[in-house]
């Protein structure tokens, strides 16, 4: 290893702090489509520390950012990278969104973002295209890695001042190998081995990896239930197609502050989807906060608006359509092919995902309370749920349904915080950004009401002021830049 490597390699392990780095396979490939600019920006405000991503070479040299050799799968044309000059290539749409991008589109976007990346090389001549584009852009935050070991031979031949990864199937012993081929890296591929992939890495393995001066990363993970394993590991990296869940949302100590997502992580995904409430709890947020409204035929669905217009592709009054017609719907490419077909979920099916995980705030549009309370009392989230509703008169039936459901009050529908809390006896009361004063927080404090701020700004400064005004709950369109400013 050159001088130049090993000061590449230190200052990637000096982003280990107390767990393996989070590598976004091929991006937050879980949330946007594989290898894309937008999986990559994603993956960044996912705190992905650095993008794993493949290249490929065209018939005219150009290293492209695509793991397939021929693009069936992507585009539903059956070409093959290296037979295709970039021109031929560079207008196709990708079936789930976006075009194929280049690596030097890439490394530009990574030097912007300061991250990191680790081009795995899948085509033949893409390693050296892709050392040739790096010392272009002077770019040091970089490793290279392949399943190929002819690949990485010549990269080592070119005096590839890069650290360097050999991936590695099950069966394969990884540090006679990797000595034999001179890289720094064993990445171990080993996620469809066994049922607890776990329960492979023996620490005689680690031992030895450390005794050759071997780093380690590890396979693309998205099941949380092995993730907490591998987390501990003392590794230098895990991938996952799901970022968010290799960097948990840190706690804070003196202040249990609850995150509330608003519609989910509608940042990333399609508001009030399941794929916008699974984010929300990946990226470690504790409260969901989702719409309401019933069908025609009496089913309580996940829905902002009065009518599907502005969230599928089809048009019309929601309470005039049946579950049936609903459930036709797509309610995702709206926001992004990626999400193509996406379904407007049930309140029922979101309780039952949400159960285990988390809270749901739920805000009924136009819906009937008893319906909702059932479902809850069905889920028992009697204590996980609370409820707000525009409509006074549904605020009044939902207690008198079960007087131990946990309802909401805002504190700007009414004259003072005294009359906020004797309205509704809430479980909270929610105030509106930075309009709130301190006398009234303590007021709640003082009675036993929890409180919550509200706010849509993205601005780093103002959730930051926010998170330390003494709140229960902050309910944010932006959660992730709290995730950020928090870490």
């Amino acid at each position: 290893m050159n001088n130049f490597s090993k000061e590449i390699l230190s200052r990637l392990k000096g982003l280990r702090k107390n767990q393996p780095i989070p590598i976004a396979h091929r991006g937050a490939s879980a949330w946007a489509n594989e290898n894309t600019l937008r999986a990559f920006r994603i993956a960044n405000k996912l705190c992905s520390q650095m993008w794993e991503l493949d290249v490929q070479l065209t018939k005219d040299k150009i290293c492209v950012v695509c793991h397939d050799d021929n693009l069936l799968r992507l585009t539903g044309y059956d070409l093959n990278i290296f037979e295709c000059n970039w021109d031929d290539l560079k207008n196709i749409p990708l079936k789930k969104g976006g075009h194929l991008t280049t690596l030097r589109e890439v490394i530009i976007l990574c030097e912007e973002l300061n991250s990191w990346l680790y081009i795995e090389v899948k085509g033949k001549g893409a390693g050296i295209a892709a050392l040739n584009e790096l010392r272009n852009y002077n770019f040091q935050n970089a490793l290279l890695g392949s399943f190929e070991i002819d690949y990485l031979i010549e990269l080592r031949e070119n005096n590839c001042e890069y650290p360097l990864s050999i991936l590695l199937p099950f069966g394969k012993e990884p540090i006679d190998l990797a000595g034999s081929v001179g890289v720094d890296i064993i990445h171990l591929c080993w996620e469809k081995a066994h049922p607890k992939p776990q329960q492979l890495i023996k620490p005689e393995l680690l031992k030895d990896a450390k005794n050759s001066g071997l780093e380690v990363i590890l396979w693309h993970e998205e099941r949380p239930e092995i993730l907490n394993d591998l987390l501990v590991l003392p590794v230098l990296g895990i991938c996952s197609d799901k970022p968010e869940l290799l960097t948990p949302l840190p706690k804070i100590e003196d202040h249990k502050l609850k995150i509330v997502c608003h519609r989910g992580a509608e940042t990333f995904t399609p508001e009030n989807s399941m794929s916008s409430i699974e984010l929300a709890f990946n990226q470690g947020f504790e409260v969901v906060e989702i719409d309401v409204r019933d069908t025609s035929d009496g089913i309580p669905m996940v829905i902002h608006d009065s009518r599907v217009n502005r969230t599928t592709n089809s048009g019309g009054q929601f309470n005039k359509m049946t579950y049936k017609q609903i459930n036709q719907l797509d309610a995702g490419s709206w926001f992004d092919p990626f999400f193509s077909n996406e379904k407007i979920p049930k309140l029922e099916d979101v309780l039952n995902f949400a159960k285990g995980r988390g809270q749901v705030y739920i805000e009924i549009k136009k819906a009937n309370p008893e319906s909702i309370v059932r479902l809850i009392e069905k889920a028992e989230m009697l204590k996980e749920t609370f409820l707000w509703c525009e409509d006074e008169s549904v605020m009044d039936k939902l207690r008198f349904i079960n007087n131990n459901i946990r309802l909401m009050s805002r504190r700007y529908d009414f004259d003072s915080i005294k009359a906020t809390i004797e309205r509704h006896n809430p479980y909270l009361v929610e105030f509106n950004g930075l309009n709130f004063s301190k006398e009234d927080i303590d007021f709640c404090h003082k009675n036993g009401v929890l409180t919550m701020s509200f706010t849509m700004s993205s601005n780093p400064n103002t959730i930051k002021k926010l998170s330390e005004s003494g709140f229960d709950f902050l309910n944010l369109s932006h959660p992730e830049i709290f995730k950020i400013i928090s870490l």
